[in-house]
């Protein structure tokens, strides 16, 4: 059974090599919150009903999780290359 976006963000999150780290979770970061903007726009314009909000704030609850491990991925890799 293949990995869904959610299964592969968290596992992302603790993955082997810096490099393949940050490939996914910036990926991540910019998918789901792709995804965020596009559910919001379809609710917006009507295209979809207002539970769409649901899937907006969880796609978007999901960008801002990557993002976040992200950006403390590259913080924790200088520090460790500085030392």
């Amino acid at each position: 059974m293949p990995l869904g976006n959610e299964e592969i963000l968290g596992l992302g999150r603790g993955s082997g090599p810096p490099a393949a780290r940050t490939a996914v979770l910036a990926g991540g970061a910019f998918v789901t919150g792709l995804i965020a903007l596009v559910s919001a726009g379809a609710v917006l314009t009507r295209t979809i009903r207002p539970g769409g909000w649901i899937t907006a704030a969880i796609e978007a609850a999901l960008a801002v999780g990557s993002l976040y491990f992200f950006v403390a991925g590259r913080a924790a890799s200088r520090e460790q290359a500085r030392a």
